[in-house]
């Protein structure tokens, strides 16, 4: 019993710890805060050595798998979202296994595990 109290222990830690750190393996480059047009929503993160790249959110029920992230050849992963328009989303990405905000985007809030997610706002109208 104290063995499993222990590495559930150990787990908490690792997960309070890591949940609103940026992974080292992620740029701050200020270019890729979301872009948002008419139709969709295009998300851009910064991570030439990762090797998986997705993004969650209420979108999609927190999935860390639905959502896989497309890498270019600049070291830059994107996706094109269909958000709902008139509403506020909270994201992350994941970035081979470790979840993080954005690091391009200022407008955060708490997550609730130390942390903090992403926010953006899809106006009506779109863009």
């Amino acid at each position: 019993m104290k063995k499993k109290w222990i590495l559930c222990f150990m787990a908490f830690c690792v997960l309070f710890l890591s949940a609103g750190e940026n992974g080292k393996n992620v740029k701050k480059t200020g270019k890729n805060y979301p872009r948002i047009g008419a139709d969709c929503v295009t998300f851009r993160i910064s991570a030439p050595e990762a090797v998986l790249v997705s993004i969650a959110g209420q979108f999609n029920g927190w999935n860390e798998q639905a959502t896989p992230m497309l890498k270019k050849d600049d070291g830059t992963w994107e996706i094109v979202l269909d958000l709902k328009k008139g509403a506020r989303h909270r994201y992350k990405f994941i970035i081979d296994g470790m979840w993080v905000f954005d690091p391009d985007n200022p407008d955060t809030e708490p997550d609730g595990f130390g942390g903090n997610n992403s926010i953006i706002y899809v106006p009506k109208g779109g863009k």
